[in-house]
């Protein structure tokens, strides 16, 4: 599905605009991500990769799960994770979704401004941490939801195969 910034937007805009947004929007990512790159690449100079990657992703990782007394069941919360998913990366990627079911939604990403920006820089193993913290990131909405996902554009597959779902449901 290629996706458009309208479905987020309060107001309609022109594909100009649109276009011009969107183009905003990768320089900034481009800028941050090089800036990202730049200190990590400094820091396993100092202190070796292995040790700068190995904290970096544990830091990443973390999981920060919001309040118990708020939450919904798994199944409501998993709802509300790919909405906020969808949102999130509406104009920035491509997708289909191959999976829905209460227990699991899964997608194929085809396009990720995240890929071309870390593949650009030749830094797809510092992109990778962002791909592998949508576990982090499942967890953190609902501690029993969870992301599996063996293939991802930045390590060179045709597609990223998220499927987040319910812990235990497969």
């Amino acid at each position: 599905m290629k996706t458009s910034l309208q479905h987020v937007l309060p107001e309609p805009v022109s594909d100009e605009v649109e276009v011009a947004m969107l183009e905003k929007m990768r320089s900034k990512m481009w800028t941050a991500c090089s800036m990202l790159v730049t200190v990590v690449r400094a820091m396993e100079a100092e202190f070796g990769k292995d040790h700068v990657h190995r904290i970096a992703r544990e830091a990443l990782h973390q999981v920060k799960p919001g309040s118990a007394d708020t939450l919904g069941a798994p199944q409501q919360e998993l709802v509300q994770l790919v909405v906020g998913l969808e949102k999130g990366c509406a104009g920035t990627h491509e997708w289909s979704r191959r999976e829905t079911t209460p227990d699991a939604v899964g997608y194929a990403f085809t396009s990720c401004m995240w890929a071309d920006a870390f593949r650009g820089l030749d830094a797809a193993d510092i992109g990778q941490w962002i791909c592998e913290g949508d576990d982090a990131g499942a967890r953190s909405q609902h501690p029993d939801l969870r992301c599996r996902l063996t293939k991802t554009l930045m390590a060179g597959d045709d597609h990223c195969n998220h499927v987040f779902h319910v812990a235990g449901s497969e």
